[in-house]
């Protein structure tokens, strides 16, 4: 028995602008979507061949069925943290945690378009 990986899926009202907010914001690529409009969609960063990467998937939902938003996402990152806060700042992005030093490493925190919470760590 073993356990590769884990992929956050994100139950969100309109994927089609979703992925665009993260690829033309936030830096991701897009994998794949599925339908047209799509309802389904996985966005990626870093290394995509290698399984370290981070990926995202997009699922439509239906505005009935969209609940509040009580988890974040963990997002590991290499080096440039504070200028990555900077730049995503610039491009408009909501930060609701400054870059700030923590017991577990340095981190800063943003909100998608959808109220979903990335929490972006450099290792400790």
């Amino acid at each position: 028995h073993e356990l590769h990986g884990a992929q956050a899926v994100l139950m969100v009202e309109d994927v089609k602008k979703t992925v665009e907010f993260y690829c033309d914001v936030l830096g991701f690529h897009l994998d794949f979507d599925w339908g047209s409009p799509p309802t389904h969609a996985r966005v990626s960063s870093g290394d995509r061949e290698d399984a370290s990467a981070a990926r995202i998937r997009f699922q439509k939902a239906e505005p009935s069925t969209l609940v509040q938003k009580t988890s974040y996402i963990y997002m590991h990152i290499g080096t440039g943290m504070d200028e990555l806060c900077q730049e995503f700042k610039s491009r408009g992005v909501e930060i609701v945690e400054e870059p700030n030093d923590k017991p577990w490493g340095r981190q800063f925190g943003i909100r998608d378009i959808n109220g979903y919470v990335l929490s972006l760590r450099t290792s400790g």
